[in-house]
C-alpha cells in the first residue's frame, strides 16, 4: 500500500490471485446449490481458451460441493477455442 493521502492499490499478482480465489469459491457455492436443488442440471462454461480439464474440474467440484452428479444432463463450451 501507499503512503497517507494516496490511494491504496491492490493489483498486485498475489491481491489479484486471492480475489479470483474469492470469487470462484462463491460463484461455484451458488451454483452447487442450484444444482442441489434442481431436478436435472447442464454446464455451460462461456468463451474458454483451455476446456482440457474443465469438465473433470466442474464434476469434481460440483461432488464435492453436495451436488448429484447423476443429475447432470449437458455441458456445453460457449465459443471454446
Amino acid at each position: 500500500m501507499e503512503s497517507e493521502g494516496r490511494r491504496n492499490k491492490y493489483a498486485g499478482p498475489s491481491i489479484q490471485i486471492e480475489i479470483i480465489e474469492a470469487c470462484n469459491s462463491v460463484l461455484l457455492n451458488k451454483v452447487a446449490n442450484r444444482a442441489k436443488k434442481a431436478k436435472f442440471f447442464s454446464v455451460l462454461a462461456d468463451e474458454t481458451t483451455y476446456i482440457s480439464g474443465l469438465a473433470t474440474s466442474i464434476i469434481e467440484n460440483l461432488t464435492k460441493l453436495g451436488s448429484d452428479i447423476e443429475n447432470l444432463r449437458g455441458k456445453g463450451y460457449y465459443e471454446a477455442s
